[in-house]
């Protein structure tokens, strides 16, 4: 027993010899580890000077060589580089496309310096946006304003077969980070030092240069100045010469000549007309405040030249904008502006200022004229339509003078007369009509003297056609043969005189076919003087007489159906070509007695109505717009137009509520049928009793 104890203990020994023996062993390999580490460290540590010696390489080059370098000591799968930029990592060596880097991966990366990650869900988003699964990172801060991070390790695949990253590898990643932020610092720096040297080399040469030219420029000086006194001398004669010259023509050319800087500041030299028209200036004063009896004129002008100084328009749309007629008491002045550029910056500006009164005067008395000569023409062509043109202007104008009307009758009355005088050939008073209508959008109403101007103007027109045609204006019965005859078969058939006379009296009632070829004459005159071209108008109507004292309201105002079917329907000719139409417009104009009622229909081949514009435009005027009813009655109602600018034409919304009214004063009925591009048809229905009877009627009965 006793033996089999000893031999146990040695047993024991034994095995605890062998136990200390390997762990030795292992030390002995760990510290073989650690030198051969600490020799790669080493080697790294060494070579990584000699990467930044190379001058003239950028930062994506000298990184993608320490990449190449790390790889290649450290036995590495992958190293890369990125810049650490708000929400991204931007690529640097390797280079690629930017990558995600949250917020909460850049508060990690913010946090410290460096760091290990053997497994990546204890990093996922660092992990998940540099692409690796088993890795050391540190960052390289430096005098750069933007980090730089860098990644040294294995992905997944690989990172299954490798030893976790320790303390000492991410010591030695560190100090390897250090040196190469120091490094890297050092080639950055350097390169400044050298582009400095250079510029400050090269700011040398110029420098001597520089004094080369100025001894040379002294010297040219020198001899300059040898005979300055007498070039100044001969250089005063000449200036004196030519400003005895130019103001020998300020003081007889029969313009205004001034110039203004673009504070508006006039220039002391001007033309003598400036002082003769305007009062003499002292100094240089604002034009704008020299000038300011024209209040409209100053305020724009200081307007248009802030423009100019602001020089944020074009400055030739900044141009145009400049008021271009002056009034100052009874005379009338155009005025036109010439830049003055020096270095192709508009300095000041040249005023040349025309008076015109006496060319205005010229003019209205031309188209005054003109507007006799046109009604007189109109009376003579058409006794009855302009007769009674002229009744119902007299009624309207009645009411326009008086103020008896409400503000939108008023419009409608002013827009009518424009329409009709304007067809007639009538200008002057549509052009005071027109005027009267800026005014009542400009100012809210009508001032007295702009009623009492367009009356007065209408005045002089009909007394000169009672002076040149006494007996022109007296009212005639028009009898067409076939009405005759078949008024004599009437009374051969023994009609009553009773019916005799009540046809007589029907006979003085105009026939509908007369009134509906008039509207065909205007629309047709009117496509020529807006451009439209030969328009086709086709005109249908029966032996329809009516009671004009009714319906001459209606005829006054369907002008602007016929005036808003040329202008706002029908094309110009290149824009029926483009759309496959025949280049002559159409239009038709037709009336006739139904079972019961009377029909009117104005029709047209033109662009049609804008529906769609006109239910945008009810959308924002909160009116209804859900049925074709809804949409009729909002382009009836006052103000109501879908175009953007007034013309003298169209534009303000107040021809076609115009019409409505007349129309509902004879209990009818307005439908507008029209497609795209294919035209609009006006359809107004009213009831029989309020039509009068045709000739033929009276023969049936």
């Amino acid at each position: 027993m006793a033996s089999d104890g000893a031999v146990l203990s040695d047993q024991e020994n034994l095995l605890e010899k062998a136990r200390l023996l390997l762990q030795r062993e292992r030390e002995l390999f760990e510290l073989r580890l650690k030198f051969e580490q600490l020799a790669v460290w080493l080697a790294v540590g060494q070579a990584l000077p000699e990467l930044f010696m190379e001058r003239g390489r950028s930062l994506p080059q000298l990184l993608d060589r320490v990449r190449k370098l790390l790889i290649g000591k450290l036995r590495l799968q992958r190293v890369l580089t990125f810049e650490v930029v708000p929400g991204e990592l931007r690529p640097l060596a390797p280079g690629g496309d930017p990558r995600v880097f949250s917020d909460e991966a850049r508060a990690s990366f913010d946090a410290q310096a460096g760091g290990v990650c053997n497994d990546a869900q204890s990093f996922p988003l660092v992990a998940e946006a540099v692409g690796l699964d088993r890795f050391m990172w540190s960052r390289i801060q430096g005098a750069r304003a933007v980090p730089i991070l860098l990644v040294a390790g294995f992905d997944r695949a690989k990172a299954a077969f490798q030893s976790p990253f320790g303390d000492n590898d991410l010591g030695y990643f560190s100090n390897a980070t250090r040196q190469i932020e120091a490094l890297l610092g050092n080639y950055l720096l350097v390169g400044e030092l050298e582009r400095e040297k250079e510029q400050l080399e090269r700011t040398n040469l110029t420098l001597g240069e520089r004094d080369r030219e100025l001894s040379q420029a002294t010297d040219e000086l020198r001899l300059a100045n040898e005979t300055l006194e007498q070039r100044v001398r001969d250089r005063t004669a000449e200036l004196g010469s030519k400003n005895r010259e130019l103001r020998l023509v300020f003081d007889n050319v029969d313009q205004g000549l001034v110039m203004i800087d673009l504070e508006g500041h006039m220039a002391v030299e001007r033309s003598r007309r400036i002082d003769g028209w305007f009062g003499a200036a002292h100094g240089a004063p604002r034009l704008f405040e020299y000038l300011a009896a024209d209040r409209r004129f100053a305020e724009a002008l200081d307007v248009g030249l802030e423009a100019l100084r602001d020089d944020f328009l074009p400055r030739e749309v900044c141009l145009a904008q400049l008021p271009e007629t002056l009034r100052i008491g009874a005379r009338h002045f155009k005025c036109r502006y010439l830049p003055i550029e020096e270095a192709d910056v508009w300095v000041s500006l040249l005023l040349v200022i025309d008076d015109i009164t006496e060319q205005l005067t010229r003019d209205r008395e031309e188209a005054e004229q003109r507007e006799l000569l046109a009604a007189f023409s109109g009376l003579m062509r058409d006794r009855t339509g302009f007769l009674r043109f002229m009744e119902e202007s007299e009624q309207m104008l009645a009411e326009l003078v008086h103020a008896t009307a409400t503000d939108t009758r008023q419009k409608q009355l002013l827009h009518t007369l424009k329409g009709n005088a304007a067809t007639l050939g009538l200008q002057v008073v549509a052009d005071l009509c027109h005027l009267n209508e800026s005014e009542f959008e400009n100012l809210g109403s009508l001032r007295p003297e702009s009623r009492e101007r367009l009356r007065a103007r209408w005045d002089i027109v009909a007394e000169a056609l009672r002076k040149l045609a006494p007996t022109g204006l007296q009212k005639m019965l028009e009898l067409s043969e076939v009405e005759l005859k078949r008024l004599t078969q009437r009374a051969r058939d023994g009609a009553s005189a009773l019916q005799i006379v009540q046809e007589l009296e029907h006979l003085r009632w105009e026939p509908v076919s007369r009134i509906v070829d008039r509207l065909g004459q205007q629309a047709h005159a009117l496509a020529l003087r807006l451009g439209k071209g030969d328009v086709h108008v086709q005109t249908e109507s029966d032996d329809l007489r009516l009671d004009p004292d009714r319906w001459g309201p209606l005829w006054s105002a369907l002008i602007h159906v016929v005036r808003n079917a040329v202008d706002h329907g029908l094309e110009a000719a290149p824009e029926r070509r483009a759309a496959g139409k025949s280049e002559r417009g159409r239009l038709r104009l037709s009336a006739r007695r139904q079972a019961e009622s009377f029909r009117l229909e104005i029709s047209d081949d033109g662009r049609g109505v804008d529906w769609a514009r006109v239910r945008e435009l009810c959308h924002a005027r909160g009116k209804p717009a859900d049925t074709p009813a809804d949409l009729t009655d909002a382009l009836l109602s006052p103000g109501f137009s879908t175009k953007d600018e007034v013309t003298e034409t169209s534009g303000r919304g107040v021809g076609l509520a115009a019409v409505a009214y007349a129309v509902r004063e004879l209990s009818g009925a307005v439908s507008i049928e029209s497609d795209a591009k294919q035209g609009t048809s006006w359809v107004l229905t009213f009831p029989f009793a309020f039509a009068a009877r045709s000739p033929s009627d009276g023969a049936s009965r």
